[in-house]
């Protein structure tokens, strides 16, 4: 406890005032959100014919330059899968994982798209270009000043004082409603069944924190 001195008007008296309680806590599983990822590229024809398809259709809906993408924006993982549902045909489906710098952040986010309906002929550019909903990237996006905070570490510093921890780990940053969210985790110390999940606006600085339970299996 401490005591702070507080003036009523007729006399000084001292009030306490409870400490804030720093709690400890542990994890194992940060993510660098710094550095771009690596990608060792397609492995076959129909994968690199569907990225440039992507890359496209990217550079349309953002308005980015060859130029400006080459030196912000990276692919870190490509697949197709295909998709089976009761009742219906299959789907073949293409997914990347790609990120965006933004400042000091790495910017994650996955798309992807249907490329073939049962064993109909493969999808053109204008095909899936007409049926798809793209994502709406706005001007935030280009912003490299826009963060509230100078660096990553004074990111967290802020996160992990508003959580009221001594530790969290990195999971992702990435981009929604036009702001951008940081989100760290992390296990209790004296609790370590239960878990902490946090989420930090990197344009207004404003935070949201949850609890939740973990099982625990033999």
């Amino acid at each position: 406890m401490t005591l702070f001195a507080q003036w009523n008007g007729n006399e000084l008296k001292e009030e306490e005032e409870e400490e804030i309680e720093i709690r400890k806590t542990f994890c194992n599983n940060y993510n660098d959100v710094e550095t771009q990822c690596n990608f060792s590229g397609c492995n076959d024809e129909l994968c690199v014919f569907y990225q440039q398809v992507w890359k496209e259709l990217f550079l349309e809906e953002t308005g980015f330059t060859e130029d400006y993408f080459s030196k912000h924006v990276f692919v870190c993982f490509t697949g197709i899968a295909a998709i089976i549902q009761p009742g219906s045909a299959y789907r073949r489906v293409f997914e990347i994982q790609y990120q965006v710098r933004v400042g000091w952040a790495m910017v994650s986010h996955t798309d992807f798209f249907v490329i073939q309906h049962g064993d109909e002929p493969y999808l053109t550019k204008e095909d899936i270009k007409n049926k798809r909903i793209p994502f709406n990237y706005h001007e935030e996006i280009t912003n490299h000043e826009i963060f509230k905070f100078a660096s990553l570490e004074c990111a967290m510093t802020h996160l992990k004082k508003q959580a009221r921890v001594d530790n969290l780990c990195v999971s992702f940053v990435h981009y929604a409603s036009g702001s951008f969210f940081l989100q760290a985790n992390a296990f209790f110390v004296d609790d370590p069944d239960h878990s902490i999940s946090t989420y930090l606006n990197l344009i207004t600085g404003e935070t949201s924190i949850s609890y939740s339970h973990v099982d625990v299996f033999p």
